[in-house]
């Protein structure tokens, strides 16, 4: 059957993880994968959060992040990303929302995923 929509949360291991998933992500087109771009994390596990960004435009990934204090989406770009979270802080990162096509940032009902 087809994927739809992942959750991912593997604490750094990000970019191994979307590695790992080429095949998934080619039959499945339209995979939305809700994520956290954490710098921190990505570097601890030896890699490189500008590496990690570019695999995910790599396979045609638009990257929204989760404004959850207002309940919506908004398109972020790596370069926005990088300069924001620069990973120097336990606390510098952000839920992310991947997708190869254009959503409307009301799509998402965000309550759905609060912890």
């Amino acid at each position: 059957g087809n994927i739809d929509f992942i959750k991912m949360d593997v604490q750094g291991a990000e970019h191994s993880a979307i590695l790992g998933m080429q095949r998934t992500l080619v039959r499945n087109i339209k995979i939305k994968i809700l994520t956290e771009f954490f710098p921190k994390l990505l570097i601890e596990f030896g890699g490189k959060p500008s590496d990690y960004l570019q695999l995910l435009q790599q396979n045609g990934f638009l990257i929204y992040r989760l404004d959850e204090a207002n309940c919506k989406i908004v398109p972020t770009s790596p370069s926005s990303l990088l300069r924001i979270y620069s990973g120097q802080l336990r606390e510098d990162y952000i839920n992310i929302l991947l997708a190869r096509e254009h959503l409307n940032e009301s799509i998402v009902p965000l309550r759905r995923f609060e912890r």
